[in-house]
């Protein structure tokens, strides 16, 4: 039995020199005459139950009005502006600095 503990599911190749197992991007090369139901896989878990990789984290420099700039930040799925108009929006969390990034980007 060969003991793989990956974030993704294990990959299995036999090339013309002898198996082996991708690990999350690693190659492993095995024993001659392994099988893929000789591999036993345990999903590692992910370090604070999400993968990192697939996070999103852009800013952008928006001008606003008189010339004001205003940082607009996407992370992962939350927007956010450092104008006044997003800090007291409540439940709403948006502004037109957001607003604009959205049509122009999304």
């Amino acid at each position: 039995m060969i003991i793989v503990h990956t974030y993704q599911v294990p990959f299995f190749w036999v090339d013309d020199k002898c198996p082996y197992v991708i690990e999350d991007g690693i190659r492993r090369d095995l024993p001659s005459g392994t099988t893929r139901k000789d591999i036993k896989w345990f999903r590692r878990p992910y370090p604070g139950g999400k993968n990192e990789a697939f996070k999103i984290q852009v800013d952008w420099n928006v001008e606003g009005d008189k010339d004001k700039k205003y940082k607009v930040a996407l992370d992962h799925k939350t927007w956010s502006c450092d104008c006044h108009s997003f800090k007291f929006s409540g439940n709403k969390r948006t502004c037109k600095h957001i607003d604009k990034i959205k049509e122009e980007y999304l």
